[in-house]
């Protein structure tokens, strides 16, 4: 936060967009001009550069209607998804860990851990559907069951 105060102040006194949230060294901003963030995009990517010897990895102008990656979501208006590659990767840990628990690879304090974890990070999204698929509640269920 202290490294990138700079960078706040200079987005919110020099650039003033629409709306600007940084969260860490991700940022967004927002605006109803494509032109204007495109010079806000070409000043964030010289004061970065010049000042905080910083370089951008993902720097896109769009339309929000087609949903804003940040910070491990897709942010629509009106609603939250979680990445496709992410949701991906969480199928394939819970698929790894029911398979680890089945075997005995792993304590089911850690599982509980693990699933606990996923489950409160899957609240943040509107995920239901996902949440089902992966069967979650039932997990958390068979792992309390094996600790008793």
């Amino acid at each position: 936060n202290l490294y990138m105060n700079e960078f706040d102040r200079f987005v919110r006194t020099e650039i003033r967009p629409g709306g600007y949230v940084r969260y860490n060294d991700d940022f967004v901003l927002f605006g109803n001009d494509k032109r204007a963030l495109r010079s806000a995009q070409d000043a964030c990517r010289a004061f970065l550069h010049d000042l905080l010897k910083l370089t951008l990895s993902k720097d896109r102008v769009y339309p929000v209607f087609q949903g804003v990656d940040f910070v491990g979501y897709r942010h629509f208006p009106g609603y939250v998804l979680i990445r496709k590659s992410t949701a991906r990767r969480v199928k394939q840990r819970i698929r790894h860990l029911r398979y680890e628990l089945a075997t005995n690879q792993i304590e089911p304090n850690r599982a509980r851990s693990v699933v606990a974890s996923t489950a409160g990070w899957l609240r943040w999204a509107n995920a239901y559907n996902l949440r089902k698929s992966l069967g979650i509640d039932a997990l958390q269920e068979e792992i309390v069951a094996a600790l008793q």
